[in-house]
């Protein structure tokens, strides 16, 4: 089959996907993403225009009850629009599914079935019965398929509720409103098989049972193994309008065609709560458990009592972190304590050369980006997750005459307001910002993220026609510690870069590799080009090994500072690590940044190579190639200093 789907919200996807899953072509629309064929239901002389299919699923609109009673124009695109696009695919001979919602009855009576009279009592449900009304005129070639609560992961009810537990912070469900839920990805499951069948009519999918919120928000906290106390019930009188009494459908009919019964509201809590794969969304998962025990730093360089837990997907690759209630709550203690580069005085790092020189580690990088981009003289740039700023004042010092934008998840920073040819600073949604951009940037953020693609997908929707996007981050093949960075729950390969970007609809336009040694990252426009499923290549076999090359150089380090005096080269992630392996073990850290010399880390001093104590030995925290060349280049000043590097 050929079918046709209106629309990308969260049904019209999970339906292209069981779609795709099944066997048959799909054809998808959108008002947004450039990948697919845009459409937007206001646009009545391009319905003739969309491509010939066997069904069509209407999957697009304004949806919500607030949103349908508050903006009367909703109903010339739920109802008018909607009919008219439904009569031109009828004419042409495409069968329409048509998914409406249990709003086209009261809520009075318990269970309705499909073949009840409707009583809608909200402008909502007003406007799927007049579509209702409209296609069972059309009897063999339209099915209406009724669905109650649908939910996943990343459902605001769902994601807010999580986010809230993970923080401490209390939620309020109501105790006198229920839900009959419904997974989307099983709705589409239904809609799919309903379409196989070639069946017309009214349909329901909705759970078998009611449960309040109340409940039903216990149960999430007690599986994802929250505290129940945040749990504090609220009434739905003094929040909503519409408090219906009934949730369910009956649905014998619809689940005897389909072949498949929708689970009860436990079922759908432990799916909601599976751990999936944060960029292709899959189950299959390995795991590393036996390097649980390991300590962790945090992203601010400061020592953690752990690391978090290791996974790797086995669809697409990725290596990332398992998002357990302790990660969260680890999380929260991190940014609630966030210092940005303490030691430096809140400068950012510097980078040495060959011969010693240190330079200011954004600048090298917007030297590369404004190179490889050809950026010209005037624009706008906006660096998401732009902290202090120090990026935006590398950028302005090359190309004055940008206008300058940052974003932050917290609050307002005047700070960055102050800087050089800043124009506005965002926090909070990225859908807050009100403009598109030339350029958009962000640097060791993606790796923070929980939802990357989704965030790609907004940044995308931020450029003007022809900009383009910068994500750099760093390389857990070539630095192994960003692993124990428990605060990113992401570690990229080049592989899962690019299967990321292609997922949030961007084609890659140069790689940002070769630009910084450890890191890696792209540069990217949108593109109209098809989604690619990664290689997943040897990333599995690569993840043990840097997790078995770290367990290595800390057993080699634990032996050597009993026998004899100990220090660490550098303070940054690799330094603070293996400061937190050694403990006690540890008598000073070595750094060349002369800013950071007679300083204190850890409690330790920070000295300059020339002070390393005779018959000490330094532990590098780098591979054996980098490690070698720094070790050569500080030993030809100071040729007695002895150094531990990896034998890998």
């Amino acid at each position: 089959m050929k079918i046709l789907v209106i629309g990308d919200g969260s049904l019209g996807n999970a339906i292209a996907g069981q779609i795709r899953q099944n066997g048959h072509e799909v054809i998808q629309t959108s008002r947004k993403n450039p990948v697919l064929i845009h459409f937007e239901l206001k646009d009545e002389p391009k319905f003739t225009n969309l491509p010939n299919a066997d069904w069509a699923v209407i999957g697009a609109g304004i949806s919500g009850y607030r949103e349908c009673a508050d903006h009367p124009e909703s109903r010339t695109i739920n109802v008018d629009r909607t009919i008219e696009l439904c009569k031109a695919l009828l004419k042409r001979g495409t069968k329409i599914l048509y998914p409406s919602s249990t709003a086209v009855f009261d809520g009075e009576k318990a269970m309705p079935a499909p073949k009840e009279s409707t009583c809608p009592a909200t402008e909502y449900g007003r406007q799927k019965t007049d579509v209702e009304n409209f296609l069972r005129k059309f009897p063999g070639q339209t099915a209406i398929v009724r669905l109650t609560k649908l939910l996943d992961r990343k459902t605001p009810l769902i994601s807010g509720w999580l986010d809230d537990l993970a923080a401490g912070n209390k939620i309020t469900p109501f105790s006198d409103l229920s839900i009959a839920p419904v997974l989307f990805e099983d709705a589409a499951l239904g809609c799919c098989r309903i379409m196989e069948a070639d069946a017309d009519g009214i349909f329901h999918c909705s759970g078998p049972q009611e449960i309040s919120y109340l409940e039903f928000g216990r149960k999430l906290c007690s599986q994802a193994g929250f505290d129940n106390t945040l749990i504090e019930p609220a009434s739905c009188m003094n929040f909503l309008n519409y408090c219906p009494k009934h949730s369910a459908l009956e649905t014998a009919e619809t689940e005897e065609l389909i072949g498949f019964k929708f689970p009860h509201a436990q079922q759908v809590i432990e799916e909601l709560l599976c751990r999936r794969c944060l960029l292709c969304g899959s189950t299959e998962l390995r795991f590393f458990e036996q390097y649980n025990s390991f300590p962790g730093i945090t992203s601010d360089c400061k020592p953690w009592p752990r690391a978090g837990e290791f996974m790797i997907c086995k669809e697409c690759g990725h290596p990332q972190k398992k998002l357990s209630p302790q990660w969260f709550k680890d999380i929260n203690g991190i940014y609630s304590g966030y210092e940005m580069y303490p030691l430096s005085a809140g400068n950012e790092p510097l980078i040495f050369d060959e011969h010693g020189k240190g330079s200011p580690r954004s600048g090298i990088l917007m030297d590369k980006l404004i190179s490889a981009l050809s950026l010209p003289e005037k624009g706008s740039v906006l660096d998401v997750g732009c902290g202090n700023g120090s990026l935006l004042q590398q950028f302005h010092m090359r190309r004055p005459k940008w206008n300058l934008y940052g974003h932050e998840q917290s609050e307002q920073r005047e700070e960055i307001l102050h800087l050089q040819g800043v124009q506005s600073f965002y926090s909070g949604p990225l859908k807050n910002i009100g403009q598109k951009f030339d350029l958009i940037t962000m640097t060791y953020v993606i790796e923070h993220l929980v939802d990357p693609v989704d965030v790609l997908k907004q940044l995308g929707g931020l450029l003007r026609e022809g900009g383009q996007i910068m994500i750099h981050t760093s390389s857990f093949a070539d630095n192994p510690f960003d692993l124990m960075v428990c605060d990113h729950c992401s570690h990229f390969t080049p592989e899962t870069l690019e299967f990321m970007a292609a997922q949030a609809g961007l084609k890659i336009t140069a790689k940002t590799d070769p630009w910084l040694t450890k890191e890696i990252g792209f540069t990217a426009r949108k593109s109209n080009g098809r989604q690619i499923r990664p290689k997943q290549g040897t990333a599995i076999q690569s993840l043990a090994e840097k997790l078995r090359w770290l367990d290595q150089l800390a057993r080699k380090a634990e032996q050597i500072s009993t026998k004899q005096e100990t220090g660490i080269f550098g303070t940054a992630v690799a330094g603070t690590w293996l400061g937190a392996v050694l403990k006690g073990n540890v008598s000073f850290f070595v750094d060349e940044d002369p800013g950071k010399q007679g300083q204190r880390h850890m409690g330790l001093p920070i000295i300059s190579p020339a002070d390393i104590p005779a018959g000490a030995v330094v532990v590098m925290g780098f591979n054996k190639k980098l490690g070698t060349h720094i070790a050569k280049r500080i030993q030809a000043e100071h040729p007695f200093i002895d150094f531990l590097i990896s034998d890998e």
